[in-house]
């Protein structure tokens, strides 16, 4: 018989436009892909195909079916199950081999037995499915098909196309007798159902019509109970034909005998063994190991991608160790095949060993796996320390090596790093390949660096829709919901159909622009164009409702009750999406119950209930559901974990806790990242922790974190709040690319601290450099104007804001200049200009006139504005006490006790007044009246030498004022 062979893959035969579906990122043209397909089991006929397609779901099949089907350049389409057909049939030479197995990757919902008590019991199994794997779902249930095949590790699609003809079929029929129902994807990419009844023609066509008529994806099985107990009766032959010949007439014989059925002594199966002149059995090659080559690939490749426990792959391993396959010519396909499955189970020590030890270092299949398991566990460094490692062993690098390391460098976020990367790959040839191309686009997404993505995306040679989706997904990482937009109607103009992909950027873009109504609205113009709500899209859905001013849990119960009906409730992101949005809007009860409901929990689903909870407010119950996590030991917190808890205790004003669960995760190993940091950053600013916050600097140092812009941003922002200016400058200086908070802050920095000239010089660069002032800018700018007594800069100031820059005023910008006026002594125009705000002043607009007439001693004014204030704010403390110093810094001591008695008689307690001090890195409160904390001798002695200095110096305190302020009910800082 002769061997027909092809040399490699030849891409160019397929169509390019099929490259522009919305599929094509799952074709893989490399020749490592190609090999597994090109040979059938008995190793005699060789074919390659142009590619191999690894879908997801049948409606991926039916896409590419579809495509060949109407294309100008139509090209073979064929199925291939475990590996086990035989001349050529799963063969597409030139065309596409699609790999069935891939659909059962990570799903677990591909087989469902149905076992009520009603007679018509069935399993619905995927046609990628093997029957050893039907058969123990079914007998968890205590049923078994009546029929299966011989060797049970084939799949349920291939058997059933070749009729499925087995040692039972004398007694049970063959197994496609045993079918109620097919799901099948016809020659024209049709998805459907048919049966005895419906579509009669295309299901028996199907069954048995070796893969001509249409492609399996589901198979509806009969089942019945299985028995209880077995008797297996195994019979040695020299002749194959007279083992056939015994096995039916033993079958057929007791079967017909009524007294042995009803004695349970008759067989359903027989199985024989051969032996032949060299002595070994030809019925023993179920359980003997494959001889050749791609056999042993094949079934390797499927062992590996099944494994699901860390057990599993290290009996494969150790089998393989046994079998030498680690020393044949394609021991570095099985080398990084283990690698990849070691390193996602999170085996990373594991994975490493593998790959140190594969014979055949110079493969950069091996390469590519080892770097996809470092990215996978967040080790960014230590991925490109092997990539230099690889280039050093002159391995070269390929098309699918180059986005793993860009990957890298965009998880680092060193803009620097980002554009070496960029270079490299240009110097390599590689700026026109398509994966590198939309690979460097996300990367530059990452960093905010837009402008140069866009670069990327225009000089590319060839686009397909992950292009535009990656190009879209990037200006909705960066907030930038107008360009996603605009590029969202480029490519429609320009032939692309935006898919479900596509739709679901453009709106994770609106919401993340906090365009919380315009994306239900696009949600429901998807729905009207006719695309199919995808679960990500609908995740996003949920996401908006907590921020919806209306009706929000109402609609997000609507939004629910479509996800049920589409069927997209099971999906786990979705699940976990409802969790949060149920959360976030404080029904704890729904959102405990839906997570108790999810079957198979995994971190983000203890994620997703305590970073709800963090942000509804209830820091203390997502902390309690994170130590049931711990105490779970099923899943460790991870840095996702960490973070939510550590900041909801922040956002909630406990600061102390917060930097108290930073030090506990570093001692549970858990690395940081650039969220964590900033989180941790912002408490030590509230706190004023100057120390740990220089730490936390070290260490992002350390973890090249330092230039990320959110962690830089934190960084400024703590040395500002902390008193430190010139350290905040400093970072400020460094920043490569500084955004819009990063110049607030810089701003707001230089205005606390009196620094009102550098202040007004950094809006001046900030509007050079061409960043867009908000309204926090210019809060910041006023309070600067407010605390140097300039009132004609900050008047100018707030003309400019709202005639140039069309910046509405809001209540803190009045607040400001309430402010501004009234420490300038101006309380005639502070006070006109609170009556002509064209909202209602609040208690930050009065309390800061009262403030005024406390600096300038007008009693008069005070009482008037304390009326409006208790109107308002009838129960803060402080305004009483504010009220009281007045008085008694006028000498009107009977009106300020009068002031005192009344916050009695009222039961106000004013909350004592707290400083904290950073020693060794811990933070200690301490208020008037509270037990010393440790160390506290050391302060007053402090403050004693002060105070003596202060006396020697004659430092003069007011008096009456100084009676005051001792007083224990009135103890301020």
């Amino acid at each position: 018989m002769s061997i027909v062979s092809q040399i490699g893959p030849r891409p160019e035969a397929l169509p390019q436009d099929l490259l522009a579906i919305d599929i094509a990122a799952k074709l893989h043209m490399d020749s490592h892909a190609t090999a597994l397909v090109s040979t059938d089991f008995g190793g005699l006929t060789q074919a390659a195909p142009a590619a191999v397609f690894y879908p997801s779901s049948p409606h991926d099949i039916g896409v590419l079916v579809q495509f060949s089907y109407s294309s100008s350049r139509p090209f073979t389409v064929a199925p291939r199950g475990h590996g086990h057909s035989v001349r050529g049939q799963a063969f597409a030479p030139d065309g596409v081999v699609i790999d069935m197995a891939s659909l059962g990757h990570g799903r677990t919902d591909r087989i469902i037995v149905h076992s009520d008590d009603s007679p018509f019991r069935y399993v619905d199994a995927g046609g990628e499915q093997l029957w050893i794997d039907v058969l123990h779902a079914a007998l968890d249930h205590g049923l078994a098909p009546p029929s299966w095949t011989d060797y049970l590790h084939l799949t349920v699609g291939g058997t059933l196309s070749n009729g499925g003809v087995s040692g039972q079929a004398f007694r049970h029929g063959p197994q496609i007798s045993n079918v109620y129902e097919l799901d099948v994807v016809t020659g024209k990419g049709e998805m459907v159902t048919c049966s005895r009844d419906d579509n009669s023609e295309l299901f028996y066509a199907v069954l048995g019509g070796l893969g001509q008529f249409g492609i399996i994806t589901r198979a509806r099985i009969g089942l019945e109970p299985a028995p209880q107990r077995v008797r297996w009766v195994r019979l040695i032959y020299d002749d194959f034909g007279e083992f056939t010949r015994d096995q039916e007439r033993l079958i057929t014989m007791i079967s017909a005998s009524k007294e042995m059925q009803k004695k349970g002594r008759g067989f359903d199966y027989v199985e024989g063994s051969v032996l032949v002149a060299d002595g070994s059995l030809i019925g023993s090659w179920r359980v003997s190991r494959p001889r050749h080559p791609t056999e042993l690939e094949s079934s390797l490749d499927f062992l590996l991608q099944q494994c699901a426990t860390p057990r599993q792959a290290k009996q494969i391993h150790a089998q393989l160790l046994s079998s030498s396959a680690f020393h044949h010519p394609h021991s570095a396909y099985i080398s990084a095949r283990l690698v990849s499955v070691y390193g996602r189970l999170g085996l990373h020590p594991d994975a490493h060993s593998v790959f140190r030890a594969s014979p055949d270092r110079r493969s950069s299949l091996l390469w590519n796996s080892i770097l996809r398991a470092n990215l996978a566990r967040g080790h960014s460094l230590e991925a490109l320390s092997l990539y230099h490692e690889m280039r050093a062993l002159g391995a070269l690098p390929e098309g699918f090596t180059f986005p793993l390391v860009i990957r890298a460098c965009a998880a680092l976020g060193v803009p620097r790093l980002c554009s070496s990367v960029h270079n490299h790959t240009v110097s390599m040839g590689f700026q026109g390949h398509l994966h590198v191309a939309n690979e460097l686009i996300i990367m530059y997404g990452n960093i905010g660096r837009m402008d140069l993505a866009r670069q990327v995306f225009d000089a590319m040679p060839l686009r397909n829709v992950v292009s535009w989706n990656t190009l879209i997904s990037g200006c909705s990482r960066n907030h930038d919901c107008e360009a996603a937009q605009n590029i969202f109607r480029l490519m429609e103009s320009t032939g692309f159909e935006p898919n479900p992909v596509t739709w679901t950027a453009l709106l994770s873009a609106h919401a993340r622009c906090r365009r919380h109504d315009e994306v239900i609205g696009l949600f429901d113009k998807m729905r009207a164009k006719g695309v199919k709500a995808t679960a990500e899209a609908v995740a996003v859905a949920l996401s908006v409702y907590p921020y919806v001013c209306s009706a929000a849990l109402e609609k997000g119960k609507e939004m629910h009750s479509f996800a049920i009906r589409s069927g997209l409730e099971a999906y786990a992101f979705v699940k976990n999406s409802l969790i949060c949005m149920y959360g976030k809007l404080g029904d704890r009860e729904d959102a405990e119950r839906l997570f108790s409901e999810t079957a198979v929990k995994d971190s983000v689903s203890w994620n997703a209930l305590i970073s709800s909870y963090a942000a509804a407010g209830l820091s203390s119950e997502a902390y309690e559901i994170f130590a049931r996590m711990e105490k779970t030991r099923e899943f460790t917190p991870n840095v996702v974990s960490w973070s939510a808890v550590i900041g909801g205790f922040a956002s909630d004003g406990m600061v102390e806790h917060s930097l108290e669960l930073f030090r506990q995760m570093q001692q549970a190993g858990v690395a940081p990242n650039s969220v964590t940091v900033a989180t941790v950053l912002s408490a030590c600013a509230e706190l004023s922790a100057l120390r740990s916050g220089k730490e936390l600097h070290g260490h992002s140092i350390r973890g090249l974190m330092d230039h990320n812009l959110l962690v830089a941003n934190g960084l400024l922002n703590m040395y500002t709040k902390s008193g430190s200016l010139r350290e905040g400058q400093s970072v400020f200086n460094r920043m490569e690319d500084k955004d819009l908070i990063s110049w607030n802050s810089m701003i707001a920095g230089y205005g606390v601290h009196g620094f009102c000239d550098q202040a007004l010089g950094a809006f001046s660069d900030m509007v050079r450099a061409g960043c867009e002032p908000d309204g926090i800018t210019f809060i910041a700018l006023l309070s600067a104007c407010g605390h140097s007594g300039r009132v004609s800069q900050g008047r100018r100031l707030f003309d400019q804001m709202v005639d140039e820059y069309k910046i509405p005023p809001c209540v803190e910008h009045y607040s400001c200049m309430v402010d501004l006026l009234g420490r300038a002594g101006l309380l005639g125009e502070a006070r006109l200009l609170v009556e002509c705000m064209p909202m209602k002043p609040n208690a930050c607009v009065w309390g800061a006139l009262l403030n005024s007439c406390r600096i300038y001693g007008n009693t008069a004014a005070a009482e008037d504005t304390m009326a409006r204030v208790l109107g308002l704010e009838a129960q803060a403390t402080g305004n009483y006490m504010l009220l009281s110093n007045i008085y008694a810094a006028c000498g009107r001591w009977e009106d300020s006790a009068r002031v005192r008695v009344m916050t009695k008689v009222k039961g106000l307690k004013k909350s004592p007044g707290q400083s904290w001090i950073e020693v060794k890195s811990s933070v200690h409160a301490f208020s008037a009246g509270s037990a010393l904390p440790p160390g506290a001798e050391d302060v007053y002695e402090v403050l004693e030498d002060l105070y003596q200095h202060m006396e020697s110096d004659k430092f003069a305190l007011d008096g009456p004022l100084l009676q005051v302020v001792v007083q224990g009910d009135w103890a301020v800082d």
